[in-house]
């Protein structure tokens, strides 16, 4: 679960990149369109990622691991990085940042969910590696937003709020195809061997 103390940590770690100029995930970048103005960032929230094995079995619930810590810098009102800290031990260290497209598209999922008056202070990011699947989870509702990533377009819509259920739906095709599992098989008895590329 998600503990005061890596929060706080992660957020000191994130203010460091804000400060920075350009962190190194974003010199390489053009400072996007209304991208002017001081850097800030928002406060830290938990990481999580979901085995899909556990998908299929119908859980997000009790599967999740959590990876770590992530916000959004902003450079005036332009959301620019998404940076992750992972755990060490007692504390955190940097991991990696996610694009400024990424971080548009978590900055959009969280406006999905303020704008349907869902609570986002007790909200995660929720990824299921196998697929490429991202969304803002709303855990305490069981419900989630996915992210207009590239990898999240065609399967749900990014302008609105799914049960759990409607996305573990959403996701067991992709999945058994990705996990070379038969329709209809066990994920139980297939995922013995760790999935290949």
């Amino acid at each position: 679960m998600a503990n005061e103390n890596h929060m706080a940590q992660a957020l000191e770690l994130f203010r460091s990149f804000a400060g920075q100029e350009r962190s190194e995930n974003f010199a390489a970048a053009e400072a996007p369109v209304g991208g002017q103005g001081e850097r800030t960032v928002t406060v830290p929230h938990p990481y999580y990622l979901v085995g899909g094995d556990s998908v299929l079995k119908g859980s997000l619930e009790g599967a999740e691991r959590l990876a770590g810590y992530q916000s959004i810098i902003f450079q005036g009102d332009q959301p620019v990085e998404a940076p992750i800290a992972e755990l060490a031990g007692e504390g955190i260290s940097y991991l990696a940042s996610w694009t400024p497209e990424t971080a548009l598209a978590l900055n959009g999922a969280l406006r999905v969910a303020e704008d349907q008056k869902r609570d986002t202070h007790d909200f995660a990011v929720v990824t299921v590696p196998e697929v490429g699947f991202t969304a803002v989870w709303l855990r305490q509702r069981h419900e989630l937003v996915p992210m207009a990533t590239n990898r999240n377009r065609g399967a749900l819509d990014p302008s609105r709020i799914y049960s759990e259920a409607e996305v573990i739906e959403a996701l067991r095709g992709p999945l058994e195809e990705r996990l070379n599992i038969p329709r209809g098989g066990s994920a139980e008895e297939e995922l013995t061997e760790p999935p290949t590329a």
